[in-house]
């Protein structure tokens, strides 16, 4: 009940103020995402990302969701993508220190559209455990389950 209103606050406060920015380890997924994309995927993906009118961030910060302006919004098709499909896996270690504790994420497609990253714990518990900071994540392994 209380992550719930939590969630509902969150996703009032980020439509005020319209945030639309990525963390630092949310891009660096995106954009290794995005690099594994045909150049007509990254166009769309492009395209996207400028229709996205805020991120709502949900479960402690280990689920972000985004939120688009436009419904016409360009979408991929693939035979592949069902209405919800995880498209990509990341694995983050820290750049120093111990490498076996690992924050994996996985990218989520809603209806052809990016909507989501989901973490498998909070990143800033992640963080703070590990005694780094947002600059100190680094991609150990990433993987496409849909060819896009």
């Amino acid at each position: 009940m209380i992550e719930r209103i939590f969630d509902v606050l969150s996703h009032l406060l980020n439509k005020l103020t319209l945030k639309k920015d990525f963390k630092i380890y949310e891009k660096l997924i995106y954009d290794e995402w995005r690099e594994s994309l045909s150049e007509t995927n990254k166009i769309i993906l492009d395209k996207q990302y400028a229709s996205i009118e805020f991120i709502q961030r949900g479960s402690g910060g280990a689920r972000m969701v985004c939120h688009y302006s436009k419904k016409e919004t360009p979408v991929f098709l693939s035979d592949q993508l069902n209405k919800d499909s995880i498209v990509a896996m990341s694995v983050m270690v820290p750049k120093i220190g111990d490498k076996k504790t690992k924050l994996t994420a996985k990218i989520w497609v809603y209806k052809g559209k990016f909507f989501n990253i989901d973490f498998s714990e909070r990143p800033d518990w992640y963080i703070k455990r590990n005694n780094i900071n947002e600059n100190d994540l680094m991609i150990e392994s990433f993987k496409s389950v849909v060819n896009l």
